[in-house]
């Protein structure tokens, strides 16, 4: 067991334990304080949307006038409790679609990262002084329609936006088709994302399809895999890792370090010694401390052809289990808390003049080898692409 858990890197990485924290050292802020949205204008019509099958019929609809979802939309329910009532703990990273309401460019969309929506609609409705990208400045308002977070890193987040931002040059989109003929471009960008969520590694990453208008929500062409929640408006204040509750026979014992050098795995007996810590049961009374390879080996007994566990029982107490929670927590209880704003910065500091998804955190942790100078294009394309790595 021991031998297997040490070399079994890949499903360690996988699980997004092994990207390293952004080293900040060096980095300099280009984000300055967001200016207030501009006093609404009148909702524009927004052409008919072109359905994934051409031969279906169209999916009308217009900003401000479509169809009113239910007055009290029901956020999903997950094992430990409503997904909605608040956030994961840990940081958020997002992936969102911009819709341009300016008449001059309507219809022009935009995908982007962000850590902090509300802060990133400002920035780009204020234009490339108050930190927005050059592809928006200028031709606002625009409208955050929705938002996919619940990313185990930021590497895995400005992956997700390059692919989102280039279907074409990703090998895991191949199979979907360019842009129809008369198909708007929010449309098409629905298209691409209804796959992307289905498509791997994105469809067993614990993801959450968000809807920040749900007035303008429309359904995929291909529905969401059915761990990924559907949630609509703006996401909830994040939430600091929950701490166990004691259980009715907790008083006697305090309970232990989940950093103690001498803890031993539950499940193959060995010391805890890895960097990143255990993996926790956070059910109250449930005292599961795992390797991370062990608890995803015994996740993955019924899909042994698979690499990253969604969900399982914990041995323990063999109450249910998310794999995406259980990394969260571990993450909290191993990374220090970061401030929102210094993590955007560094994302945001060596963006290329195409405003290509890429920052200062992937390159500064590469061991110094850094892309030749003259040669930066083409090492941040096959970095995006997941064709080059850390240290490559």
């Amino acid at each position: 067991m021991v031998g297997t858990r040490r070399q079994d890197s890949s499903l360690a990485s996988a699980v997004g334990l092994l990207h390293p924290p952004p080293d900040r050292r060096g980095a300099r802020t280009r984000a300055t304080a967001a200016s207030r949205l501009p006093p609404d204008s009148p909702r524009e019509l927004v052409p008919k949307q072109a359905p994934c099958n051409p031969s279906d019929p169209p999916l009308p609809w217009t900003l401000g006038h479509g169809n009113q979802p239910p007055a009290a939309v029901p956020e999903p329910q997950g094992p430990m409790g409503p997904a909605g009532v608040t956030a994961r703990p840990g940081r958020f990273f997002g992936v969102y679609l911009l819709y341009c309401l300016n008449p001059r460019y309507r219809g022009r969309v935009y995908v982007g990262f962000t850590v902090n929506p509300a802060r990133r609609v400002q920035q780009h409705n204020g234009g490339r002084k108050k930190g927005g990208a050059w592809r928006t400045s200028g031709r606002g308002p625009w409208e955050m329609v929705l938002v996919v977070h619940g990313f185990p890193s930021a590497v895995a987040a400005l992956r997700f936006e390059w692919a989102w931002q280039h279907p074409h040059a990703s090998r895991r989109l191949a199979h979907v088709g360019p842009r129809l003929r008369g198909e708007t471009a929010f449309a098409f960008h629905l298209r691409v994302l209804a796959h992307m969520l289905r498509a791997p590694p994105w469809a067993r990453l614990p993801l959450t399809l968000r809807w920040l208008r749900p007035d303008l929500r429309q359904d995929l062409c291909l529905p969401p895999p059915p761990h990924v929640p559907l949630a609509f408006g703006p996401p909830p204040p994040q939430a600091p890792a929950p701490r166990r509750r004691a259980g009715p026979f907790d008083d006697a014992e305090p309970e232990p370090d989940q950093r103690d050098p001498g803890a031993c795995c539950s499940l193959c007996a060995q010391t805890i010694q890895d960097e990143e810590g255990p993996l926790c049961c956070p059910h109250p009374g449930c005292w599961l401390r795992a390797h991370v390879i062990c608890l995803a080996e015994e996740f993955l007994r019924e899909e042994p052809g698979q690499l990253l566990p969604l969900e399982g029982q914990c041995p323990s107490c063999e109450k249910s289990l998310l794999w995406g929670d259980l990394i969260w927590l571990c993450q909290m209880d191993t990374e220090k808390e970061v401030e929102d704003s210094e993590l955007e910065e560094v994302v945001y500091v060596a963006r290329n003049p195409k405003d290509v998804a890429v920052s200062y955190y992937h390159f500064h942790r590469m061991e110094k080898t850094h892309p030749e100078p003259g040669t930066w294009d083409s090492f941040l394309e096959k970095f995006m692409a997941e064709e080059v790595s850390y240290g490559s």
